[in-house]
């Protein structure tokens, strides 16, 4: 990872919304590995609540989440 990567992604927060387990892992891993700090949120529900709790300078939102 270059310098420059540091310091465009450090200590930025990501809530990843997204509903398949080995997706978000797969996606939460590679984030990550660039210095992102990521939360994940199985659903919009889960989503709101931790993003009212902590609020992140990025959403990552399934589009795709079945509606309950």
């Amino acid at each position: 990872m270059t310098d420059r990567k540091k310091q465009t992604s450090s200590n930025k927060s990501i809530l990843l919304v997204e509903d398949e387990q080995n997706l978000a892992v797969g996606l939460k891993f590679n984030l990550e590995q660039e210095g992102y700090q990521v939360e994940l949120a199985k659903d919009g529900r889960e989503a709101i609540e931790m993003f009212a709790q902590h609020p992140c300078d990025l959403i990552i939102l399934d589009i795709m989440l079945p509606f309950y």
